[in-house]
């Protein structure tokens, strides 16, 4: 389980959804065989310095 806490207005849910949730289906995406990306499209890395411990 994941929380996200923080001020209102603090970029919470900006976070939550634009980054890790990015970063996770990028990741899944890229762990499918070469086959069934290509029915994909490519998917742009979230704008960060680094995502640890998703999986």
């Amino acid at each position: 389980m994941v929380v996200v806490t923080g001020l209102s207005g603090s970029g919470k849910s900006s976070l939550a959804f634009d980054t890790l949730y990015a970063e996770g289906q990028r990741r899944y995406v890229e762990s499918l065989s070469a086959y069934a990306r290509q029915f994909l499209q490519q998917m742009e890395r979230p704008d960060v310095e680094s995502v640890e411990g998703l999986s």
